[in-house]
């Protein structure tokens, strides 16, 4: 429904839908003709608008009809106003939801360096989920700048972007060499999705934390945007658990000279208090066993 998609867009979404009748009408006829085929394994999934307010007067406008095809609920979070309530809608109606979409060319921290950028796609994940309660989260792309002497797909080579400074995806791809070009915002990606699994229970702390568990294990990816060093006191007596030990894994600092995925020694965890001190501008993951 955003305005900016339309017929003969220069964009790739070049499909407009209306609120209401015109968004009813398509996923009724989808939903019917999916049906009439027997593809009784495809989902009906609305709306993946730009935002969740967007998101939020979609789902309000659909029929009952509508709702009762509806698989699940996708919603981007390029705009999050009413992102909170939109998550909470999602719970009273006992909706599947997704955040289906999003990323940007922005950073965070502290004189961060090439950690900017994965700095910020930290906080937008933690923040995203503690907000939406999503079963999933999906970034754009992966790879969203292409290198190329001859140009790309009819797009001139405008080069490699700066590290340092805000970029769309998580790695490059140069044509020229046959490479993939990691970064620090591709690693700072890998502290979560690496670590928490799909049968995991997300649990909501704050906005620098984000928290799953199962049976056997406690994760924690804290996000620490300050160029200092920041003491923190982990308890974890009210899990009703006895955690014994807790295995660490950092990203911080340049892809040439920092930590991409640094495992540190093993420690032990005494009375279910671990304390510790985060890196400065670094994205660190907790495994509690």
């Amino acid at each position: 429904n955003t305005d900016y998609w339309h017929y003969l867009s220069e964009k790739q979404e070049g499909c407009h839908f209306d609120s209401g009748e015109s968004q009813n009408k398509i996923i009724l006829e989808t939903a019917n003709a999916i049906k009439n085929k027997g593809l009784f394994d495809i989902e009906i999934v609305g709306s993946d608008e730009t935002s969740t307010d967007k998101a939020i007067t979609a789902f309000n406008a659909y029929t009952d009809d509508v709702k009762s095809v509806l698989d699940r609920i996708s919603t981007h979070s390029y705009g999050t106003e009413r992102i909170k309530e939109l998550g909470e809608l999602m719970k009273k109606e006992g909706r599947n939801l997704w955040m289906s979409e999003t990323d940007g060319g922005n950073v965070s921290g502290e004189n961060a360096g090439e950690m900017g950028a994965g700095l910020w796609l930290s906080k937008k994940i933690i923040s995203d989920i503690n907000a939406l309660s999503p079963s999933a989260w999906v970034l754009w792309l992966v790879i969203d700048f292409h290198k190329s002497k001859n140009g790309y797909c009819g797009n001139k080579d405008f080069g490699i972007p700066d590290k340092t400074k805000g970029f769309w995806g998580l790695a490059f791809a140069d044509h020229d060499t046959e490479e993939i070009l990691l970064t620090q915002k591709y690693y700072c990606m890998g502290q979560f999705s690496r670590y928490i699994n799909v049968n995991d229970t997300l649990q909501h702390i704050n906005e620098d934390v984000l928290c799953a568990t199962n049976e056997k294990e406690i994760k924690l990816v804290i996000v620490n945007d300050k160029k200092a060093q920041t003491p923190v006191t982990i308890n974890l007596k009210g899990t009703n658990r006895c955690i014994s030990s807790v295995n660490t894994i950092r990203t911080s600092g340049n892809l040439q000279n920092g930590e991409s995925w640094h495992k540190l020694p093993v420690e032990k965890v005494n009375n279910n208090i671990y304390k510790t001190t985060l890196k400065g501008n670094s994205v660190t993951t907790f495994i509690f066993k």
